[in-house]
């Protein structure tokens, strides 16, 4: 049984491929926060959905890190992303492999490429977004450097969404998306889970 854990973007697409009591959804979590080594809400959740050696379980956060925090990090407080992006998919890699999992599979999904902020803001939504179009670009794409390389490292699947739905730009391709935010199409995410043999 395939299961899902994140943030909206753990359900929007999800509920598409699988069954919604599938889907653990805790609204604005964000990576950094279940990273933390204090923060015991991950493996609390984790234990609560009460996986069997069958099952497989996707993590899905990063995508208001990206949008809203990375950047108060650089400017306010003077913080280098290219360290504390890597830092911060350790802490939470390093959560999730500790997890009550119950010896199911475990991956990580890569984050989304970014909406520009046009596009997130063209209907009235009031989601925030922090940072340039540019900035936010390169934060994900460091980030899903950092989730990739650390991912192999702990011997986790990853699942490349990321690269999927690219445009050009370094943004998410329009085509995909109807909010700026969210993917809006489960066609290659479908083809991304047969491929790790998920679906």
């Amino acid at each position: 049984m395939l299961h899902t854990i994140g943030e909206s973007h753990a359900w929007r697409m999800y509920e598409q491929l699988i069954p919604l009591e599938q889907i653990h959804y805790y609204e604005g979590v964000t990576l950094k926060r279940v990273g933390r080594d204090e923060n015991a809400d991950l493996h609390n959740w984790v234990a609560a959905i009460n996986l069997q050696s069958t099952d497989a379980l996707i993590f899905v956060f990063g995508e208001i890190d990206i949008r809203v925090w990375a950047r108060v990090h650089e400017t306010q407080r003077g913080r280098d992303p290219t360290l504390f992006l890597v830092e911060w998919a350790n802490a939470y890699l390093a959560k999730i492999k500790t997890s009550p999992a119950n010896g199911a599979r475990l991956f990580v999904q890569a984050i989304i490429p970014p909406g520009t902020e046009a596009a997130i803001h063209a209907k009235g939504k009031t989601w925030p977004v922090v940072g340039s179009d540019a900035d936010r670009a390169w934060y994900t794409a460091l980030a899903n450097t950092a989730l990739e390389a650390s991912c192999r490292e702990a011997g986790l699947g990853y699942l490349d969404v990321y690269k999927r739905h690219l445009g050009p730009d370094g943004m998410i391709n329009p085509t995909y998306t109807d909010d700026g935010v969210h993917l809006n199409t489960p066609t290659l995410l479908r083809e991304l889970l047969i491929e790790q043999g998920l679906l």
